[in-house]
């Protein structure tokens, strides 16, 4: 059983997180990358508050796993280790997907998402409205090849 002190002291740290949550909602949920510079381990954590998110997705060697989640994380205002990214479970304009159709089992192309028409960007001139697929998984930050970092940016707006 915990002492009135113990309790008042619980509901005063209670207050000030839902002060700081509150102060800072209008920026969260925030999807950060962690990254070093070998990029050896890799995944995405999910905040809502500076310090305080859940992991949402993870590289292979990664040592955390989804659902991993901390009150301790660095803050993720802290460019040298963090990097902005979108929502792992949401296709995002100009996101590099796998796409295919379920008639082709051998078959899966890799494109860039054209979020306002819910296709593909066109192959050959980058335009909007390319071709249409029955299926869509977008590739994690660690998964894209390296040429598309310079291609998205030849991507219509």
């Amino acid at each position: 059983m915990k002492t009135k002190v113990e309790l008042l002291a619980e509901i005063e740290k209670l207050k000030k997180q839902v002060e700081e949550y509150c102060e800072y909602a209008s920026d969260y949920p925030k999807y950060m990358l962690a990254y070093n510079h070998q990029k050896s381990e890799q995944y995405i954590v999910r905040f809502v508050s500076k310090t305080y998110g859940e992991v949402v997705a993870v590289s292979d060697n990664a040592s955390y796993m989804v659902g991993c989640s901390s009150e301790e994380w660095i803050e993720h205002t802290n460019t040298e280790y963090w990097k902005e990214t979108t929502n792992p479970n949401e296709l995002c304009d100009k996101d590099v997907v796998e796409c295919w159709d379920d008639n082709y089992i051998a078959l899966r192309c890799i494109k860039f998402y054209d979020a306002k028409n819910s296709r593909t960007y066109d192959t050959y001139d980058g335009e909007r409205n390319g071709a249409g697929y029955e299926n869509y998984r977008k590739l994690m930050p660690w998964e894209e090849p390296e040429w598309c970092e310079e291609a998205r940016k030849t991507l219509e707006d």
